[in-house]
């Protein structure tokens, strides 16, 4: 890695060691960001159910009008602690899945999770029942993340590591799932993190994104000591195949107006990609 890429983690890191431990480990899981309605975590664990169990559209379907409708309830009630406020309404798809996927003879896959934050949807693959059927690594730059997480996961492996620079072996992983990363990294960092992820990962790879446009360049906005970009999905997926990945990239906004006949997304720039490799 070279210095340019060396110094923009350790601004990276910096970023989010300033942040104090309770902070971080409500980061990504309240309100609309809660992985049991984000409509990005709820698709990336459909995605792996998917691979692992092959899809069950029915109860997919289910999952996302639950969770389009009860975003719109957030929204309109402007709740910011849906747990506290729905109780177990907020879980019923946590029980279902559970019921689902248990006794399941299906084999172990490994799933990598890089920027795993303090396992925000690592939570949520656990109490939804999947954590049996997956050798899951996550790992963060950000050490107070990783302790949240062993804290929460003491047998699970969370590491402190670099998306820019992946100690792990060549296709040592099936699947990779990531969100909300690209958005903050410069276009040099971008292109390492791109070829990084390929080259551990052997099978599929799903990433959300938050702030995305079909077309154009990407637009890179530095803001201290990280970035907040409005991504290309076209470059990504130029990037991503320069490294034999073939790519479909969908927004939610589409996906919730169109086939789900709903009101549009709270998030217009919201997309979601599944690689192929």
């Amino acid at each position: 890695m070279n210095r340019t890429l060396q110094r923009e983690t350790e601004l990276l890191r910096r970023s989010w060691q300033r942040q104090n431990t309770r902070q971080i480990s409500q980061y990504l899981i309240r309100n609309v960001e809660d992985p049991r309605v984000n409509l990005n975590s709820i698709l990336s664990r459909h995605f792996l159910i998917s691979e692992i169990f092959g899809p069950n559209i029915r109860l997919m379907r289910k999952e996302i009008v639950f969770g389009i409708r009860m975003t719109r309830l957030m929204l309109d009630l402007d709740e910011k602690d849906p747990g506290d406020s729905f109780h177990g309404v907020i879980n019923i798809f946590q029980r279902k899945w559970r019921s689902e996927l248990a006794g399941s003879g299906a084999e172990k896959v490994s799933v990598l999770e890089p920027a795993c934050g303090s396992a925000a949807d690592y939570r949520c693959m656990d109490s939804f029942g999947m954590a049996p059927h997956m050798e899951y690594t996550g790992f963060d730059l950000c050490s107070s993340n990783i302790s949240n997480a062993k804290r929460m996961f003491p047998s699970v492996t969370f590491e402190t590591g670099n998306v820019l620079d992946m100690k792990y072996a060549d296709k040592s992983f099936d699947y990779c799932v990531v969100h909300d990363l690209f958005e903050h990294l410069s276009r040099e960092a971008i292109s390492a993190a791109v070829s990084e992820i390929c080259r551990v990962t052997r099978k599929k790879i799903f990433i959300g994104f938050f702030n995305m446009r079909l077309y154009g360049d990407h637009q890179i906005k530095r803001m201290y000591d990280t970035h907040y970009n409005l991504l290309s999905a076209r470059k990504l997926v130029q990037a991503f195949r320069q490294h034999g990945a073939e790519a479909r990239i969908r927004g939610l906004n589409r996906l919730v107006t169109e086939q789900y006949h709903s009101e549009p997304h709270y998030n217009k720039d919201a997309y979601y990609g599944i690689f192929i490799l």
